[in-house]
């Protein structure tokens, strides 16, 4: 496309002004136009791949290990959000292998990553964003959804961005800072809460009391939005008994409120844990609430959709895998898997004496369904799998004793007998005669005949040559003379 383009632009060019532009300024206007088309999608984005992920109550899964990122040229990003949106407790999020830049918030069920270390780097931030795990000890089962925001603030269920403020202001102050923030390019305004969906969530996520852009500082009783997109806006009229929001279902004030209390309280303040509003005095200090965003998903040329987005992981009751020794010995905790899901069996820890572990089996003898050591199963139903093993075969070991020459080693199956390997004069000792052999070299432990039968009910063996010393008698002859 981007040829095509060149080529027609430049065929115009040279047309219609080849007389009035010389080659070097027809040059240098494609490269303009070049430039800027390729720009045009150097932006940092972020992108989760379509589908939920899978996982079961104490088995940590990646929430997305192919998750796109792309950083701008020249661009730095300090820090990164995933905010599970519905969590419960027991919910956790972490990196794969621990927490190096990152820290979790069990009470927000928030993952704040601090990528300052690496804010230029975009492989090393697409490797972190790669290898964030989700894991739970609920029991509640059902999707979890879990936004992930570029920058500072937190994303939120509408598409857009919260972060408090680090200092408190009158009403006046919080409207003008706000209004004066940026984020990743999108301008800030003093939170507008339209919803229940959204109080409950910005409510979540803050503890204490937090100034929002709601007042009746215009006309008494008439509660107007006073930022963002719904400014000029009424949310509610009247006061006390005679307070009636515009939004069906979401009445944002506590009960009894707005009140107009003594001197007049004209503005509104959000109290968090308890989530409803009040109104206050607007010269009152308090926090506030920062919203970035038109809740569209497409602010700012679909800015938001770039440096936002989300991944739902399935929480499904598990299937219950047991591990029986089958005449082995050692211990294995049961293993929980997602229901209908590959999983990775645990690894083998069992051993049994005089046998190698060959496989699992769903019956004890092997007539079954088979596993390999770590193989990926999907299971419907708890299941018991038994441990296969085979006899090994181990070798008896010759050790000459001081004598000479050599026997090879003898494999024998273990729990089995055979007739030891016959010497024939392979181990001589100069002076001494072949008397068998023995499992100790001074010949006080078990002794074996030459091509003895042996049974082998350990896992190889040494055998020991044992010797008899020859005895020779001299004789003496006088040759013709007398003794």
């Amino acid at each position: 496309m981007l040829e095509i383009l060149v080529l027609f632009v430049g065929k115009n060019i040279i047309n219609k002004f080849y007389k009035s532009l010389s080659l070097i300024q027809i040059i240098m206007l494609l490269s303009i136009i070049f430039s800027f088309t390729v720009n045009a999608n150097d932006v940092t984005s972020i992108t989760a791949t379509a589908g939920n992920t899978v996982t079961t109550t104490n088995s940590p899964v990646l929430i997305d290990s192919n998750m796109g990122f792309t950083l701008r040229t020249g661009a730095t990003l300090d820090s990164i959000k995933f905010v599970i949106q519905n969590g419960v407790s027991g919910d956790a999020l972490q990196q794969d292998g621990g927490n190096t830049l990152c820290t979790y918030n069990s009470s927000t069920y928030t993952l704040s990553c601090n990528t300052s270390t690496i804010q230029s780097d975009a492989d090393a931030i697409r490797a972190l964003v790669r290898s964030i795990t989700f894991t739970t000890t609920s029991t509640n089962y059902f999707t979890r959804d879990i936004s992930i925001g570029l920058g500072s603030a937190v994303p939120g269920p509408n598409g857009n961005f919260y972060e408090v403020s680090s200092n408190e202001s009158n009403y006046a102050g919080a409207l003008s800072q706000s209004a004066n923030n940026s984020y990743l390019g999108l301008t800030g305004y003093l939170a507008t809460i339209t919803t229940q969906e959204e109080n409950d969530f910005v409510n979540e996520k803050l503890d204490g009391r937090f100034w929002i852009a709601l007042s009746d500082r215009t006309t008494e009783g008439t509660w107007k939005w006073d930022a963002g997109p719904e400014s000029g806006t009424t949310f509610a009229t009247g006061n006390g008994g005679s307070y009636q929001p515009t939004v069906t279902g979401f009445r944002g004030f506590a009960s009894g409120e707005p009140n107009d209390y003594s001197t007049g309280e004209d503005c509104t303040e959000l109290r968090a844990p308890e989530g409803n509003w009040n109104d206050m005095p607007c010269s009152t200090s308090f926090f506030y609430v920062t919203e970035y965003g038109d809740g569209s998903g497409n602010t700012a040329g679909s800015l938001t959709s770039l440096i936002q987005t989300s991944k739902s992981v399935e929480v499904i009751a598990p299937v219950t895998i047991s591990f029986n020794a089958n005449g082995g010995s050692g211990s294995m905790s049961n293993q929980l898997v997602a229901n209908n899901t590959a999983s990775t069996l645990s690894a083998n820890l069992f051993t049994r004496t005089g046998h190698s572990f060959s496989s699992w089996n769903t019956a004890s003898d092997g007539s079954g369904t088979s596993y390999t050591n770590e193989d990926s199963v999907t299971l419907t139903s708890n299941v018991t799998i038994y441990a296969q093993w085979t006899l090994t075969s181990y070798n008896v070991e010759f050790n000459p004793n001081n004598g000479v020459g050599s026997l090879s080693n003898q494999s024998i199956t273990f729990g089995s007998s055979a007739l030891l390997t016959a010497n024939n004069e392979s181990i001589t000792r100069t002076g001494y005669t072949f008397a068998g052999w023995n499992t100790q070299a001074d010949g006080n432990g078990t002794s074996y005949a030459d091509g003895a039968s042996f049974t082998m009910n350990v896992e190889g063996d040494e055998l020991f040559a044992q010797w008899s010393e020859v005895n020779y008698t001299i004789t003496y002859d006088a040759n013709g003379g007398s003794v």
